[in-house]
């Protein structure tokens, strides 16, 4: 079906599921999954150890099920032209490409006593590396140096009891003997939805933000690494609370930009930080913009930013916002979910934007009941179904890199349980360049 233009340029493309057959959606969902679970200072968030796997294994085809040798197994299937792989079990993975286009996959676990953060990737064989333990929260951030050494960010909230006056974000590094960890200390119980970016001299830039649930004012923080300490500064967000995440790009000048969901005025901002103070400016001005962002910058330094437009208890439309050399943002419907759960304000990250070397935009999304892989083309945008829920609804965060190939790497999660959060991480790979 050929996409609609209106005078405006925007595109406004048909429902994706009025527009595409997709046999073997399952509609007995988990009544009650969400992706995240609230933290809690009882007893009760206690469960049976869950172990991450030593290795996964990968089958192709669109009707397999892969299975670790603990046990974990994805329900879900990959369309044809796609491989799937079961990592192993945990949650809100997020997902990097070193400089020789190795993949790395970095996850936790939300338990009071029995969290952890995990690192597995493809050059092993996908053995886990469980490098730390405690009560943590995601989403998380990864990515790689120049070296291919991976780097990661979490939110630690630094005692079991959940007392708000501690909690930080954190970050590691792998080294020859383990991980080394460094706190990005700062006052409040800061650093949720971290997320992680290296600039080209390979310096660390991080974001949280220190939530006004808790009574905080900063918002949104940014975090860089000098001298192996963190400098820790508020952009000037006001108030945000956690749920909706954070969306951290550096551009070819080493300058950090972010992308989030203001939720007092329920739109799409953008920060930037360009040798001087940073700017904030409204993208999208529509009310109920900018949740769950992902942000890219090009070679030209123009920004381009995926999110979700909720609208409705179950829908969305999933919306692409690209900035012009004049400094005016073009923004395109891209296409509608309809099974889409928030719940609890637990954080996801529907959407994930990455750039090809011609500088064509690239975008997954997710609801419970399926994935979407989607290019930008001369016509509009070229959807299609990559994973497709089984007998688990998906966790509706999805993390993507595109390969030098122009391959497209993806981690996912399913839901295997809602209270406290559990599920079953999934890795899934074009079999072609794309």
């Amino acid at each position: 079906m050929p996409f609609r233009n209106n005078p405006s340029g925007v595109v406004v493309v048909p429902s994706v599921r009025a527009r595409l057959t997709i046999a073997g959606i399952a509609l007995a969902l988990v009544a009650a999954a969400c992706a995240g679970s609230e933290p809690s200072s009882t007893s009760s968030e206690s469960s049976t150890t869950v172990a991450p796997p030593t290795t996964g294994e990968t089958d192709t085809g669109a009707t397999s099920t892969t299975v670790t040798d603990e046990g974990a197994a994805l329900t879900a299937t990959a369309a044809d032209g796609w491989t799937l792989t079961t990592i192993g079990e945990g949650i809100k993975p997020v997902l990097a490409l070193d400089p020789n286009d190795n993949v790395g996959i970095a996850y936790l676990l939300e338990r009071l006593d029995e969290g952890f953060v995990a690192y597995a990737d493809s050059a092993s064989g996908w053995t886990t590396d469980t490098f730390v333990e405690g009560y943590f929260y995601g989403p998380i951030g990864l990515d790689f140096d120049s070296d291919g050494v991976p780097h990661v960010v979490w939110h630690d909230h630094q005692d079991v009891s959940f007392k708000q006056e501690l909690g930080s974000l954190v970050y590691a590094v792998r080294t020859d003997a383990g991980w080394d960890q460094i706190d990005g200390t700062d006052d409040g119980h800061d650093g949720w939805d971290s997320t992680l970016a290296l600039g080209p001299d390979d310096t660390v830039h991080a974001a949280g933000i220190d939530p006004s649930q808790f009574g905080r004012e900063d918002g949104v923080e940014y975090y860089r690494l000098s001298g192996g300490e963190f400098t820790v500064e508020a952009i000037g967000t006001g108030p945000l609370p956690y749920e909706f995440n954070v969306a951290l790009a550096v551009d070819g000048d080493g300058e950090p930009a972010l992308t989030y969901h203001d939720a007092e005025g329920q739109v799409l901002r953008f920060a930037r930080r360009q040798g001087g103070p940073w700017s904030v400016e409204t993208v999208d001005p529509e009310v109920g913009t900018g949740k769950y962002s992902s942000l890219a910058i090009d070679e030209e330094g123009r920004a381009h930013v995926t999110y979700l437009l909720q609208t409705g208890s179950t829908t969305g439309v999933v919306r692409y916002a690209v900035e012009e050399a004049d400094g005016s943002w073009t923004i395109e419907d891209i296409a509608e979910l309809d099974a889409i759960r928030t719940g609890f304000t637990g954080a996801r990250r529907i959407t994930s934007l990455a750039l090809a070397a011609d500088g064509t935009p690239h975008v997954v999304f997710s609801d419970e009941a399926t994935m979407f892989y989607g290019s930008r083309g001369e016509a509009g945008w070229e959807i299609a179904p990559v994973i497709t829920a089984g007998s688990r609804p998906l966790g509706q965060l999805v993390s993507m890199e595109l390969a030098s190939d122009g391959s497209a790497h993806i981690a996912f999660y399913e839901v295997t349980d809602s209270d406290p959060l559990a599920g079953v991480i999934g890795y899934v790979s074009s079999d072609g360049a794309g």
